[in-house]
């Protein structure tokens, strides 16, 4: 008389240890999920507040105090390689500021009356402060604006509104043009 053999047997293992196999499977199932989604880069669901921490800052006539729309060509940082906004129309600027330095510099391309290009450098000199949102958010770094400056090529001076700049939509220059 012929035994019956099943696959698993075949294979050199028995079906008890196939069982056990699956059982331990489905047991670490969830804790690889769970494992998988706190190392996500998209950020912490738990997370309720912003990490983002920006300066903001409106462009505005002197003459008349109203918001004006400005042509760049390019927003650049200097020390950085990275070119923070191209080829965009905008009556407001947002613009990050370096967290291991005290002096943040960025050259704005413009276009000036006659399409003609123009270039002025802001220049911002700030504290930075470290700080922790909470376990699930982490830290932010607060910065505290302590002067602004423009080279005057385009716009007529800068003034400060706000100067502590955290993870808060604020008005923190104004930008004014003659």
């Amino acid at each position: 008389m012929k035994r019956k053999v099943c696959k698993e047997q075949k294979a050199g293992v028995k079906p008890s240890v196939w069982r056990s196999v699956l059982a331990l499977t489905v047991a670490l199932l969830p804790v690889a999920a769970a494992l998988l989604a706190s190392c996500s880069t998209t950020g912490n669901k738990n997370c309720q507040e912003s990490t983002d921490v920006f300066l903001y800052a409106d462009i505005r006539s002197a003459a008349t105090g109203a918001l004006q729309e400005v042509v760049f060509d390019c927003i650049k940082g200097v020390g950085t390689d990275s070119v923070w906004m191209e080829s965009t129309s905008l009556t407001s600027v947002t613009l990050p500021l370096q967290p291991n330095a005290d002096t943040t510099i960025f050259i704005l391309d413009m276009r000036a009356a006659g399409n003609k290009p123009v270039a002025d450098t802001l220049t911002m000199v700030h504290t930075n402060r470290p700080f922790v949102l909470s376990m699930e958010c982490g830290g932010i770094v607060i910065h505290t604006l302590k002067a602004v400056s423009c080279t005057h090529q385009r716009f007529d001076s800068v003034t400060i509104e706000e100067p502590e700049v955290k993870n808060v939509t604020a008005t923190h220059l104004t930008l004014w043009m003659p």
